[in-house]
């Protein structure tokens, strides 16, 4: 089975930024000429990118290369 979250906020707020499960750096990441910020685990990916006021987050178990395409769909 595959999960996949996308979420939006104006808040600017990254809950994964801290997040004890993510223990690796994250990795830079182009979505559409916004610098995103991708955190992975061995089964789960999170992209995470601000576009205008707005801060966007894909998240789920789809491999690292299908999860940047999803996020690239995303109208910013």
């Amino acid at each position: 089975m595959t999960l996949l979250e996308i979420s939006w906020s104006n808040c600017g707020y990254n809950s994964y930024a801290k997040d004890q499960i993510v223990n690796t750096e994250p990795k830079s990441v182009d979505i559409n000429g916004y610098a995103g910020l991708i955190y992975e685990t061995e089964s789960e990916r999170l992209i995470a990118w601000t576009a205008g006021n707005a801060t966007y987050q894909v998240w789920g178990s789809l491999d690292r290369e299908e999860l940047i395409r999803v996020a690239r769909s995303i109208v910013c």
